[in-house]
């Protein structure tokens, strides 16, 4: 199945639309092993109200899910699930399955099930019993059954958000530096955040998917851009502005990541 990988972080600042929304409240086999071999077509949340599940990913990866918990199973991945501990009459789990599409392309959030692990476990649990409810009811209306599956990715999505936040804290003194085009080496970046080096970059490029200097340069290239259409500024005051050696080394790093000079750019957005 060919799928885009997302993570509730990014879900919470990407456009996307839900289809294929289905509910169901469950009722186990005490005992039962269920088997997925072929990767499943669409995600689904599901919520452990009564009974204990044994998850293996195709991998052999296992964790247990104990009742209360909320066990995501993304679009693609292969899993099995023993079921024990079982309510006898009661409901065992809610289930709620769609799909995430961005821009033509399926979303999923990675090869295997995973357990959501947080404050805002009991908040979604309630809601996929929310979406079940609203679902099966006599008379379903579709707006309640997709505003609780939104509210469930609003809720995971910005639960996500904060704790990349508290994550890459330590790192935003730098990037505000970068910026507000203020000079210094990646040592000098480091060290204003408290970081050695080395865990500085590995961290820098894990929050922006890029180095420090490739990050500067996006930046500056964004601000000559800028310059080059929209003032009269000559190519020696943009590279002083912007902190370049000189206009010739400006030059050669604007054709190398724009694939034309800064002369021929101003030529072609003006015309």
């Amino acid at each position: 199945m060919d799928c885009t990988y997302t993570d509730f972080t990014q879900l919470y600042t990407t456009p996307f639309s839900l289809t294929s929304l289905f509910a169901v409240r469950q009722k186990w086999q005490n005992g039962a092993l269920f088997r997925r071999d072929s990767p499943r077509k669409s995600t689904g949340l599901i919520y452990l109200h009564r009974c204990n599940g044994q998850y293996t990913a195709a991998d052999g990866t296992t964790f247990d899910a104990q009742p209360g918990s909320v066990v995501c199973l993304p679009a693609g991945s292969c899993y099995s699930v023993y079921n024990h501990d079982c309510a006898e009459k009661q409901d065992d789990a809610f289930l709620v399955e769609f799909n995430l599409h961005n821009a033509g392309k399926l979303l999923t959030f990675s090869d295997a099930p995973f357990l959501l692990d947080g404050s805002y476990v009991h908040r979604v649990a309630a809601l996929l019993c929310e979406a079940t409810n609203a679902f099966e009811a006599a008379v379903r209306s579709p707006v309640a059954v997709y505003a609780a599956v939104y509210t469930i990715l609003s809720v995971l999505g910005k639960a996500a958000h904060g704790e990349e936040n508290r994550r890459f804290r330590g790192i935003l003194p730098a990037v505000r530096r970068l910026e507000q085009n203020d000079g210094g080496s990646v040592e000098e970046l480091a060290a204003a955040c408290g970081m050695s080096s080395g865990g500085f970059r590995r961290l820098f490029r894990e929050y922006l998917g890029k180095s420090p200097v490739e990050y500067r340069t996006e930046l500056r290239l964004a601000r000559a851009q800028d310059m080059l259409e929209n003032s009269d500024a000559t190519l020696e005051y943009i590279a002083e502005t912007l902190g370049y050696e000189s206009a010739a080394y400006f030059c050669r790093v604007f054709k190398k990541n724009c694939h034309m000079t800064p002369t021929a750019y101003r030529i072609m957005r003006r015309a």
